[in-house]
C-alpha cells in the first residue's frame, strides 16, 4: 500500500514529466 508521502512523490514526478513532455511538444 502506498503511503500518502510516496503518493505525493509520485504525483510530483508525474507532474514534472508532464511539464517536460509539454515543453518538448510545444
Amino acid at each position: 500500500m502506498l503511503t500518502e508521502e510516496r503518493h505525493q512523490f509520485i504525483r510530483d514526478r508525474l507532474a514534472a514529466d508532464g511539464r517536460v513532455l509539454a515543453g518538448e511538444l510545444a
